[in-house]
């Protein structure tokens, strides 16, 4: 069960996400999908941060035979993961959801996959650790990690910006963002959200979020001590990479 302490912070803006990240996953399903032909296509795959179900639609279609565990700790994002799936009678089949963040779910002794998409700056160092050890440990011998990171390596300050605007019936929904070193590695991001009826907006909040900032280099380090090896994914829209065991 999750904690008490457990602040969700999409507990106002799941509504937001697939807005905010389309596009984003129309131009990364075509390499992760890819980087999935070469695992057991009848295996489990993990996806860390399921969210609203993005990855776990693009593993379903690479691996149509494929069995897949959804980690997802919020409850608002959950609600949008499981909508997708009951929609679908093969992603029922298929799926299973584990509610709550990776030191509170039980993975399975073997994998043959898994996905860390838009999740991985969640983590502090000793977490990052301790999930590189435990993939390590299931992965089979095909297995892979497919990771991505943020394009920021280091903190620094993000004047606002608009991250999405799209229409939904008569309204239309903007996101905008802006970010500010936060001390050490992480960066405080603060999103807006509103909901507008032409000019007039009808709904707005803000959500903050932080972000532990660092490279591909940094995960191949990390990584690497775990018995990793790096291959950085030239075709992402983000950097991204895949992970291999060391042979």
């Amino acid at each position: 069960m999750l904690t008490a302490q457990y602040a969700d912070p999409y507990a106002l803006s799941a509504e937001f996400y697939d807005v905010l990240c389309e596009q984003q996953w129309l131009q990364r399903r075509g390499p992760i999908a890819q980087m999935l032909q070469e695992v057991d296509p009848s295996g489990v795959i993990l996806d860390i941060g399921a969210g609203t179900g993005p990855c776990v639609q693009v593993i379903a279609d690479a691996l149509p035979k494929a069995r897949i565990l959804a980690v997802e700790p919020s409850a608002a994002m959950r609600a949008a993961l499981v909508g997708r799936i009951m929609r679908s009678s093969d992603l029922r089949q298929r799926v299973t959801v584990l509610a709550g963040t990776l030191d509170q779910v039980t993975l399975p002794p073997r994998l043959a996959a898994a996905v860390i998409c838009g999740t991985i700056g969640y983590l502090d160092a000793p977490q990052r650790h301790q999930l590189w050890q435990q993939l390590a440990e299931r992965l089979d011998e095909r297995g892979i990690v497919i990771v991505d990171v943020m394009m920021l390596k280091a903190p620094q300050t993000v004047p606002l910006m608009q991250a999405a605007n799209t229409s939904i019936g008569e309204h239309t929904y903007h996101v905008a963002l802006h970010g500010e070193p936060a001390g050490g590695d992480l960066m405080h991001w603060t999103l807006d959200y509103q909901v507008r009826a032409g000019d007039q907006v009808i709904r707005r909040f803000q959500a903050d979020h932080h972000w532990h900032t660092f490279g591909l280099e940094q995960v191949a380090e990390e990584a690497g001590a775990a018995g990793f090896v790096l291959e950085p994914l030239g075709d992402a829209l983000i950097p991204a990479a895949v992970l291999r065991k060391r042979s």
